[in-house]
């Protein structure tokens, strides 16, 4: 299938030419976006097959990121970027877990986790692409859930959202 690698690449471009690279620091969020970009790829298309993101996945997923950003903020000389990304995370994450409470199965914990590893990396590019990158997956998703409804489904568990999550974030961080 094409359309998957030319997503991959499509995205990375669009980081890297949005993503400044000018310092270690900086270059080491850009890896850790490249990353987030490659790897969200991946757990997209498994979501889609499966309707599973794969826990194992994502947390070396996360220790990557982790890593990089723990880099970038060692080799910026302040922690400050490592608490706006632990602040990202965690935001993302409390959104993304109240409303898997509230919702039941429609949401899994696989987006919730999703969610956390990819604010790691919007709490590096400031408050405004975590907001945007935790609300776009809902209106990216709007279409395909309306289109999934407009067919008959209950839309219980039929939509895999963890590719509208990436897409989310990698367009907020983008914009």
């Amino acid at each position: 299938m094409w359309l998957h690698p030319a997503l991959g690449a499509a995205g990375c471009a669009l980081l890297a030419l949005r993503l400044p690279a000018h310092s270690r620091p900086q270059m080491l969020v850009l890896a850790s976006w490249l990353a987030l970009a490659c790897a969200g790829l991946i757990l997209s298309a498994m979501d889609i097959a499966t309707h599973r993101l794969p826990t194992s996945a994502i947390t070396a997923t996360g220790a990557t990121v982790g890593a990089l950003v723990a880099g970038a903020a060692v080799a910026d000389g302040s922690g400050r970027l490592a608490l706006a990304a632990l602040a990202g995370s965690g935001f993302c994450g409390s959104v993304y877990l109240a409303i898997a409470l509230v919702s039941g199965a429609r949401m899994g914990l696989g987006d919730v986790r999703l969610a956390a590893v990819l604010g790691l990396g919007l709490g590096t590019a400031g408050p405004g692409p975590v907001i945007i990158g935790t609300l776009a997956p809902f209106v990216l998703a709007m279409p395909t859930a309306l289109a999934l409804l407009a067919r008959g489904h209950n839309g219980s568990s039929e939509l895999p959202f963890g590719p509208f999550v990436v897409a989310g974030a990698v367009l907020a961080v983008s914009l």
